[in-house]
């Protein structure tokens, strides 16, 4: 097969198409172009590269401004992490500041359960009144009021319902060696606390 095998007659093919283009090529190169004259404007000069150079400065700041815009972003990233991370400097004021919140939120904690275990005591719902005194001992196991209440409770319910009267006995010692109470103030409590 040769390289025209299938080429149809009188058709434009690829010869014609060259054979053109150079014919327009020869012709353009024969012209004259015409002379400048002083009047005349210059001759339109296709467009400089100095464009093209303002064009690649402004792509190289632009370039440099993202690549800054990067650098502070991850460093503010890398201080903002390393400050959620990192541990508060222990110092003995920081200690002591929290160790004194901790203290007057116990207090409070402790004030609002020995004044609702009084509520309860003075209503007459002695197991409320319990549990109530027995949470701020919790707080504080050598709190005077709450182990009063306390100890008024377990007497009440000891001589009402016949339980705790063991708890009461050992309640009322505890009050008598950590002089929270005295022999005459124990009949404030209970007259006398016995097992039915």
């Amino acid at each position: 097969m040769s390289p025209g095998h299938f080429r149809l007659p009188g058709h434009s093919g690829t010869d014609f198409k060259h054979r053109k283009a150079f014919e327009r090529g020869k012709e353009l190169q024969q012209q004259k172009i015409p002379s400048r004259s002083a009047s005349s404007t210059p001759p339109k000069v296709p467009y400089q590269s100095a464009y093209s150079g303002s064009v690649k400065l402004q792509w190289v700041l632009q370039t440099i401004a993202v690549l800054i815009t990067f650098g502070a972003l991850l460093c503010i990233s890398y201080v903002l992490i390393s400050n959620y991370y990192a541990a508060p400097p222990f110092t003995a004021s920081s200690w002591e500041l929290e160790h004194s919140r901790l203290k007057k939120e116990n207090q409070r904690a402790y004030e609002m359960l020995v004044d609702r275990g009084d509520t309860f005591l003075a209503s007459g719902e002695l197991e409320r009144a319990h549990g109530a005194f027995a949470q701020a001992l919790q707080i504080d196991q050598y709190g005077k009021n709450a182990r009063r209440g306390l100890t008024k409770t377990l007497a009440l319910r000891c001589q009402t319902e016949g339980t705790h009267c063991a708890a009461a006995n050992e309640n009322l010692d505890f009050l008598l060696k950590m002089q929270y109470a005295t022999e005459a103030e124990l009949d404030y409590f209970v007259p006398t606390v016995t097992a039915p």
